[in-house]
């Protein structure tokens, strides 16, 4: 692993500082059974959107995703979860990053109760940064009929490069290369 992705996956905590038209967001590696039942929770207000499996998450099966698979991942470095707090320290919503073939997949989540305050841009915004820290590109795949989300990761700077049939729907494959980026 290069020393690059090792010193971005230690980090643990982060407070971002955002321009004032995003609100101001922490975040912290989730690291515990409890934080990824907060992460299912939110997870389970916006399953329609999700472009894997597309249907509510037990407790049992989270638990057992925590236990077999999340623990491992996230000691490799090859997955790593998020939980994202407002200034009241609420938790609006989670960032995921999968590393696939020296790429960061990412996954993003905004809590139905905290939509349309720009969580969802703070969220990605931190993956971007994690990113352009880690000198990876980004990849998002999104729903074609997921138009907000589109329109975000369109704004925040990712480029469509492909479509494919998923489960009888479109699927968008977006890019983001941050070496383009400047700091």
């Amino acid at each position: 692993m290069s020393r690059i992705a090792l010193s971005a996956c230690a980090s643990e905590s982060f407070v971002l500082e955002q321009p004032s038209s995003v609100p101001k967001v922490s975040y912290a590696r989730v690291n515990g059974l409890r934080q990824a039942l907060v992460v299912r929770a939110l997870r389970n207000s916006g399953y329609e959107y999700m472009t894997n499996h597309r249907n509510p998450i037990s407790l049992l099966q989270q638990i057992r995703w925590y236990f077999t698979q999340y623990r491992h991942a996230s000691r490799a470095c090859s997955y790593r979860l998020y939980l994202f707090h407002n200034d009241q320290n609420l938790p609006v919503g989670y960032g995921a990053l999968q590393l696939r073939e020296e790429r960061l997949c990412l996954t993003e989540c905004v809590g139905t109760l905290h939509r349309g305050r720009g969580y969802g841009k703070a969220i990605l915004a931190a993956l971007i940064e994690i990113g352009r820290r880690e000198e990876r590109e980004l990849v998002a795949e999104i729903w074609a009929s997921n138009e907000r989300s589109i329109r975000m990761h369109r704004r925040m700077g990712f480029v469509l490069s492909s479509t494919r049939q998923h489960a009888g729907q479109d699927l968008h494959t977006y890019f983001l290369n941050v070496s383009s980026m400047h700091e």
